[in-house]
């Protein structure tokens, strides 16, 4: 697959992110082991998309490239895709999958059967507050922009070993 530019590249992450998510949710299997098979493969759709940024970007140059100018190539689009399945993430949890978080918190507190009804109060406030689009979408958007980075490192140490990839 040639892509032509960083705008593709990130298109076609998000377009499989999505279509994966909505999967799940059109399947009914939000609270299955097919959701955690989405979040791993959101992973795995950032780690091709940080390679193909770095590929590309390497094939553009005329002269060898630096480790850094190398690592900037691979954030760029890491750090488009964070921003856009982040917003992505909010929009579904608030409009799509509302109800998600109210079931999550249901299932939390059903599981703590040993508390007494103020502390399951205390327990609902404090799920309410970390199970909720804001929070998640935020914290989507830091964690991808982290492992974007950890990405980007990688591929971009292991780009410069390889001889198909070097400008020599």
């Amino acid at each position: 697959m040639a892509f032509k530019n960083r705008r593709s590249i990130v298109a076609s992450m998000l377009a499989i992110s999505f279509l994966l998510k909505l999967s799940v949710y059109f399947n009914g299997l939000q609270f299955s082991t097919y959701e955690n098979v989405t979040i791993f493969a959101n992973l795995f759709v950032l780690m091709t998309g940080v390679f193909f940024g770095i590929r590309l970007f390497k094939s553009n140059q005329k002269e060898a490239t630096s480790f850094f100018d190398d690592f900037k190539a691979g954030m760029r689009v890491a750090s488009i895709y964070a921003l856009l399945i982040s917003v992505f993430f909010y929009v579904y949890y608030s409009y799509i999958d509302s109800s998600y978080f109210d079931i999550r918190i249901q299932t939390q507190i059903e599981s703590m059967q040993n508390l007494d009804q103020i502390d399951k109060d205390n327990a609902r406030e404090m799920l309410d507050l970390i199970y909720s689009p804001y929070i998640w979408s935020t914290s989507s958007l830091l964690g991808y922009l982290f492992l974007g980075s950890f990405y980007s490192a990688i591929i971009a140490f292991l780009v410069r070993k390889f001889s198909g990839f070097r400008h020599d």
